[in-house]
């Protein structure tokens, strides 16, 4: 993302009490004609995270023209330093860093007594966190503080004390380390090979199984270790197709954040990781009351105050409606994802510059106009794929298959509203996409074969096409049942009712 777009998305994460906060703040900077405030405010009434051109458009004719860009670099420092002091004794990791700050400062003036203190603060809430890297920073300057106010015996001794347990706390990060290097390993593996049936991908999953087993001791293991070895294995199952025992490992994995409630606090988004793997695994096999079940979790979660909770609220909106969502369509709950509409309208107007993703934008609308297909909801299903054609100009990495079956929709649809003369064009146009994206598989290239015919303005006979379709269908999306266009839009059903 560019950086001049990061002040727009910072000052949109903020809810009304930090920005109220934040101006009372910036007033002690300048009491009369506040810039910061003037600037503030600009960003803060923009829809658009292109505010350059409007900032400039408003401000050309004043003499903070050519001051711009160093006043919004100042008014962003000034927005973190304003939201860590409202943040310090809420946020965990603030508070350890503020104590360690302090600590240091303490030091470098030979308040040794004083700097002590505040280490002390900051190790003790370090521990609490599972922090124990920054614990380790925070012993080598007790190591420099007992130096200095120790006589030579006592600090040796201390010093014994301090090297033991920076040994302990170096193996349970080397331990964290590995295993956080494996699980990213696997699920990159995973994103890019899916359920593969490719042996020698299958038995990399295994080796690097078996490597996991070896390091991980559950008796030893802290709570981060065990939470990578959750997300391993919870996808390790996964991949091999075992399902109900990643939805064991899964479900234990969201009962280790609730027993562990100060590492659900710092490690929320991870908690939401968890919870959505669960949901998504559950889906997967069709176990839909569970999954629904868990869904719950996310209206019940408890979110520290001393974190902003926008980027949070957004991954919860993503997490429940999506899923939700998923369950409608792969029920083919119509009415019940219908309903969903107007709430996911909302959330995808909250949260479009607070890190909601093209790629779940386009998820959710692809999903509310499959919805409308089967639905026999042809103008409202165009008008869902149109949104979708319009986020995916502003995307680099849109989901190729997602836009692939939205073209294929776009164009069935108008073959459904008697559009012929457009076919031709669109038929070509989503044949040009899915080969070029690898995405014309064996079902795609059969609908892609008679949605041409179908173009052809001299065919009279429809119901012949639809019958010689339904026939070469049928074999091939009985020996592709997943990944393919008929699992995700149940086209061999549309061909079958085409059938009178």
């Amino acid at each position: 993302m560019k950086e001049k777009r990061q002040l727009f998305r910072l000052i949109k994460t903020m809810n009304r009490g930090e920005k109220r906060a934040f101006k009372l703040f910036a007033k002690k900077y300048n009491k009369e004609d506040n810039v910061y405030i003037k600037l503030f405010d600009v960003f803060d009434k923009s829809d658009s995270p292109s505010s350059s051109e409007m900032i400039y458009k408003k401000l050309k004719n004043t003499s903070l023209n050519k001051q711009i860009p160093v006043l919004k670099n100042q008014l962003f420092h000034l927005i973190l330093a304003n939201l860590r002091n409202q943040a310090r004794d809420k946020n965990g990791t603030i508070y350890i860093n503020n104590h360690f700050e302090n600590g240091e400062i303490l030091l470098s003036r030979g308040l040794f007594i004083s700097a002590l203190n505040s280490l002390e603060k900051a190790q003790k809430s370090a521990l609490k966190y599972g922090d124990y890297l920054m614990t380790l920073k925070i012993l080598e300057k007790k190591s420099t503080v007992f130096r200095r106010i120790l006589p030579t015996d006592d600090f040796k001794e201390k010093l014994n004390v301090i090297h033991q347990q920076k040994n302990e706390l170096k193996a349970f990060i080397a331990l964290e380390d590995e295993l956080e290097k494996n699980y990213q390993e696997l699920y990159y593996l995973y994103r890019k090979n899916g359920l593969t049936e490719d042996a020698e991908t299958i038995q990399t999953y295994h080796d690097l199984k078996k490597e996991t087993d070896q390091l991980f001791d559950k008796e030893t293991a802290t709570v981060k270790a065990r939470h990578y070895w959750f997300l391993f294995n919870t996808i390790y199952f996964f991949t091999i197709k075992k399902f109900e025992r990643s939805a064991e490992i899964s479900l234990a994995h969201i009962q280790l954040f609730e027993e562990h409630p100060t590492f659900l606090e710092k490690e929320t988004n991870e908690y939401l990781k968890a919870l959505n793997n669960a949901i998504a695994i559950y889906i997967n096999f069709e176990k839909f009351d569970i999954a629904r079940n868990i869904i719950t979790k996310l209206d019940d979660l408890p979110i520290s105050p001393g974190l902003n909770n926008k980027f949070i609220e957004q991954r919860i909106f993503e997490i429940k409606y999506s899923n939700q969502l998923s369950i409608c369509v792969q029920n083919q709950e119509i009415e019940h994802g219908l309903s969903l509409i107007e709430q996911i309208e909302k959330g995808l107007f909250q949260y479009k510059n607070v890190g909601l993703s093209i790629d779940r934008h386009i998820r959710l609308s692809f999903g509310i106009a499959l919805l409308f297909f089967w639905k026999k909801d042809w103008l409202a299903c165009l008008e869902w794929i149109e949104k979708i054609e319009t986020i995916e100009q502003e995307s680099v990495g849109s989901p190729a298959f997602v836009i692939g079956y939205a073209k294929i929709l776009k164009t069935i649809s108008h073959l459904e509203l008697g559009h012929i003369s457009l076919l031709e064009s669109l038929v070509r146009s989503t044949k040009r996409f899915l080969n070029r994206n690898n995405r014309l598989l064996p079902t795609e290239s059969v609908v892609i074969k008679y949605l041409e015919k179908l173009a052809q303005k001299d065919i009279i006979d429809h119901e012949a096409t639809y019958i010689e379709l339904e026939k070469e269908l049928r074999p091939v999306s009985q020996s592709e049942p997943t990944s393919n266009i008929n699992s995700t839009v149940r086209i061999y059903n549309w061909a079958k009712e085409k059938i009178h």
